[in-house]
């Protein structure tokens, strides 16, 4: 057992290190890396189509009703996409990924001058408008007064059963209601 226990432990500080040098290049290959190991999370991809700097408002939030929404502090994700870029968010598919919400953009010029914004807001709950596996596609579009934003879920990436849910994250009883519910389309 103590040969399995150190071979674990070289392999799991291994997995570390290499996580940590795909983070420092981008982390655009951890969300395929954390799916194969179990874990599909939620990717976020923010499409930049214009000559601008944009800063995305995404956040998440780990509330799963109203009552929650009200006392839960959201936490920002990512940061600032360059003109005609691309950027990829890995989001982890656990307890604290209940809510990802979108309240547009701001766009500026390389200097810092404000451009304009997009209104485009959007608040997705998990299980009912997204779910592990999923990809959220946040496409910024537009010109100086007149941007533009839009999102979209590609749910191709979600496993046979329509989610993460029977993966043991939650209790039996969720798990089979949660099935149901996808059978039925409800």
């Amino acid at each position: 057992m103590t040969f399995l226990t150190a071979r674990s432990s070289v392999g799991m500080t291994a997995f570390m290190g290499l996580t940590a040098i795909l983070c420092a290049t981008g982390c655009d290959v951890l969300g395929p890396v954390a799916s194969l190991l179990g874990n599909p999370g939620v990717n976020v991809e923010i499409k930049n189509d214009t000559a601008f700097f944009a800063v995305p408002d995404l956040r998440t939030a780990g509330s799963r009703n109203f009552i929650e929404d009200a006392f839960a502090d959201d936490e920002a994700v990512g940061g600032p996409v360059a003109p005609n870029q691309t950027v990829r968010i890995f989001l982890p598919c656990d307890g604290d990924l209940e809510r990802i919400v979108f309240d547009g953009a701001r766009f500026q010029d390389a200097g810092g001058f404000a451009l304009g914004d997009s209104d485009t807001s959007e608040s997705l709950r998990r299980d009912v408008d997204f779910d592990c596996g999923d990809t959220i596609n946040i496409r910024l579009s537009g010109t100086v007064f007149f941007f533009r934003s839009s999102l979209t879920v590609d749910n191709t990436g979600r496993d046979i059963f329509g989610g993460s849910n029977l993966s043991g994250d939650g209790d039996d009883e969720d798990d089979i209601g949660d099935l149901i519910d996808d059978i039925l389309g409800s």
